[in-house]
This record gives structure tokens, sequence and C-alpha cells, in this order.
């Protein structure tokens, strides 16, 4: 699971999550907020994790171009290559 994916699965989770305690319109706000929360921390996750396939996606041609190895194992994850060999 991704991060965005794991941003928008987590739990909404208050104290004994009893709508009796909050009172049905409080725990209806509370879990919409929530869910905004969620999404919006989603959205974050899906810009960062673009920025980096573009920066690693650079670091590639980079290393083509200089004839360079390519640098470890999560970069070459996230280019779907073998780390030192740019494909």
């Amino acid at each position: 699971m991704n991060l965005h994916e794991q941003c928008l699965n987590i739990p909404c989770l208050i104290g004994g999550s009893d709508t009796t305690i909050w009172g049905n319109d409080a725990y209806l706000a509370y879990k919409n907020g929530h869910r905004d929360a969620r999404h919006a921390a989603a959205q974050l996750a899906l810009q960062a994790d673009s920025a980096m396939e573009e920066a690693a996606q650079v670091i590639k041609e980079l290393c083509i171009a200089y004839g360079h190895p390519m640098p470890g194992a999560t970069l070459a994850r996230l280019l779907g290559c073998a780390a030192g060999k740019p494909e």
C-alpha cells in the first residue's frame, strides 16, 4: 500500500466512539473533519510521490549521460531498474 492509500485508510478513532458521549451532531462533525483531513493528507502524499519520481528520473538521466552507476536500491526501485544499472 502506498502512502496515499495509507492516508486514506487511517481509522477514525475517538474515545470510546460512542455517539451518546458526544451527541450525534458532534460525532458526525468529527467524522467529517477526519475524512477531510485524510483526503488532504492523501493529496500531499500523491504530490510527494510524484516529486520523488520526477527527481529519480532526472538522477537516472544524469547517471546515463555521465556514465555513473545508479545510486542505491530505493532509487532503483522508484525507477524500476536494478541498482547500479540504469536502463
